[in-house]
């Protein structure tokens, strides 16, 4: 992951939430890129244009981590 040419140069942008540390960074993306299956912990999936009704879901408890596609 390179920030700056996966996102800026791209102009996308990511929000989500943090539970840990900055210093466990580096051994994530190290899991990461050694093949650790991140996918699994996405338990919603949404259009983007169904973006406010994910929301108000995951607001109320109904999902796990959501993500918005385009």
């Amino acid at each position: 992951l390179a920030p700056s040419r996966d996102f800026n140069q791209r102009e996308i942008w990511a929000v989500g939430c943090w539970y840990y540390f900055m210093s466990e960074v580096p051994e994530m993306i190290a899991l990461w890129r050694g093949g650790l299956d991140v996918t699994r912990m996405i338990t919603h999936r949404f259009p983007l244009a169904d973006a406010p009704s994910a929301f108000e879901r995951f607001d109320r408890g109904m999902t796990g981590k959501a993500l918005l596609r385009p």
